[in-house]
């Protein structure tokens, strides 16, 4: 029987056969932990009925956390609006805002899985650990608002995570290939590349391979 966040307090669900047989049971590690924490912020509902009690005891939780120790993940998730009518809208506003689909779907990882951390969710998309003070704040605004969990789910998914960035090798233009017929494969071009270099840098003992430059 799972514990969850019913919009205003934390409650057990299940049928009664699993509630009877638990009954007898101590209560597990994580329930007691979670029990203990009521201070913390509940997690994004599955359902409607409870997503707006559950964004008010979010941002109830934020403001209630002094200004003096507010971390830069606070600020930014107080900072940014908190009205957006669907996740989908809330999404296009931070990629209008010049932040990458890649950060957004880490923020939503982490919005979906609030006991983890930064680090775990930036290792599941491939996003850099350096921007772990941005994806905290995206995650904190994203809870702020009446959103269910399929909903953030399903804008996560249709979000592109990180790709390294492909170096492009320029072609010379195809009239040269033509007239002196050379091959266009990667690694010939690297060969040639490589040949240029070698040929007119210094060597160890200072002089240039040609001393003297044709013009």
């Amino acid at each position: 029987m799972a514990l969850m966040w019913n919009g205003h307090d934390w409650s057990r669900a299940g049928s009664e056969t699993e509630c009877g047989s638990d009954a007898s049971q101590s209560e597990s590690w994580s329930d007691r932990v979670i029990l203990e924490s009521l201070g913390c912020p509940p997690p994004i509902p599955t359902l409607h009925s409870h997503a707006k009690a559950t964004a008010q005891a979010v941002i109830a939780h934020i403001l209630s956390v002094p200004a003096v120790r507010r971390s830069r993940a606070h600020d930014l998730a107080l900072s940014l609006s908190r009205n957006a009518p669907s996740i989908y809208v809330w999404v296009d506003k931070q990629l209008r805002a010049g932040r990458k689909s890649h950060t957004i779907k880490t923020a939503l990882t982490l919005a979906l899985n609030p006991t983890r951390t930064a680090t775990w969710a930036c290792r599941e998309t491939g996003a850099r650990v350096g921007h772990q003070q941005p994806i905290l704040g995206l995650a904190y605004n994203v809870r702020m608002h009446p959103f269910t969990r399929a909903e953030v789910e399903d804008a996560r998914n249709l979000l592109e995570g990180y790709s390294p960035r492909r170096v492009r090798v320029r072609l010379p233009p195809r009239n040269v290939l033509e007239r002196y017929q050379c091959g266009t494969g990667v690694a010939t071009l690297e060969a040639a590349v490589t040949m240029v270099v070698f040929n007119s840098t210094s060597r160890c003992f200072g002089a240039p391979r040609y001393r003297y430059i044709v013009k």
